[in-house]
């Protein structure tokens, strides 16, 4: 019988719905902060985000994230199998990204400012996001998921991925990363959900960021070193975008003295649009944990597997 650590936060609830949903299996739970290479040589497999260096020279087969980012895991042993919680944060960010463009473009946050102040004042035009041109930047399952609620509400959705696939009905076109600056020059939205690579990393310098047509909203929800953080604000004090909005960042906690913060248009978020933010998110990360105990029990395919090499 397989033996599993699961490390992610649970209460007595969700241990016995663990527990109770998966078979032939003998699962333990601890908190990863008490784990230590001993504890995990007795064990087959891992559900959580563990120190990466507690995997060498184990006996892990799997290891499953809570996690739909894998930036610091890539380079675990190879016989270990990878697996991610991508599909559970989808509906939280891609409602961040809806939220974020309407308070930019309804200038939500300039009035909250202006309350504080008891200002009755009109700011002016506000801008409209039905027929806008959004660009996603990254066109997985995040990505799918806000651009049919972008396209639902009237919005001309295009989609740039590594490579050109099936293109659903909801996206008006699909861009590969090598004509990216052709849609960036159209776009009143970029959306950036990119993973962090080796082709992604420092990707949108000062040249690619000045590709994005001027008075544009720029929104990050994926890695913050996709984005060179010097050449952004550059271009915001070159007064080159309409509006920013970043709820990542590079580094990351932001530090206090960055000129990032005193921009009137950018808004900044401490990378708080996936987590646990949402309970919806914690429970798909407990259905998928429970759907791949099932599969690993049963020697059959893992879902969403991790190709380490490419960081995805």
């Amino acid at each position: 019988m397989k033996k599993i650590l699961v490390t992610i936060k649970t209460s007595d609830e969700i241990k016995h719905k663990i527990i109770n949903e998966t078979n032939n299996v003998e699962i333990h739970f601890i908190d990863k902060n008490d784990l230590n290479k001993d504890i995990i040589k007795q064990y087959n497999a891992i559900i959580g985000n563990v120190n990466p260096e507690l995997l060498e020279n184990s006996n892990i087969e799997w290891l499953h994230l809570e996690t739909a980012g894998i930036d610091k895991y890539t380079k675990i042993p190879d016989k270990i199998q990878l697996t991610n919680s991508k599909g559970a944060y989808s509906e939280a960010i891609a409602e961040y990204i809806l939220g974020s463009i309407l308070i930019m473009y309804k200038r939500f946050d300039q009035y909250i400012k202006n309350q504080k102040y008891h200002s009755w004042k009109y700011l002016g035009e506000i801008k409209q996001l039905k027929n806008s041109n959004i660009c996603v930047v990254g066109l997985g399952d995040i990505g799918n998921t806000f651009a049919l609620k972008a396209h639902l509400l009237g919005a001309n959705v295009f989609g740039v991925k590594k490579t050109i696939s099936n293109k659903p009905e909801y996206i008006q076109k699909i861009y590969t990363t090598d004509n990216l600056e052709e849609i960036l020059g159209k776009s009143d939205i970029v959306v950036l959900i990119l993973p962090s690579t080796k082709d992604t990393r420092n990707l949108f310098d000062y040249k690619l960021l000045s590709k994005i047509k001027k008075d544009s909203l720029l929104i990050n929800v994926g890695r913050g070193d996709t984005v060179v953080t010097e050449d952004l604000i550059k271009l915001l004090e070159e007064k080159h975008f309409g509006g920013v909005v970043l709820d990542v960042c590079n580094p990351e906690p932001l530090p206090i003295n960055s000129k990032l913060w005193q921009f009137d248009n950018v808004l900044i978020t401490p990378h708080i649009s996936g987590n646990y933010s949402m309970e919806y998110s914690y429970n798909k990360v407990i259905d998928i944990a429970i759907e791949n105990i099932n599969n690993f029990s049963d020697s059959k395919q893992l879902i969403n597997i991790v190709n380490k090499g490419e960081g995805y």
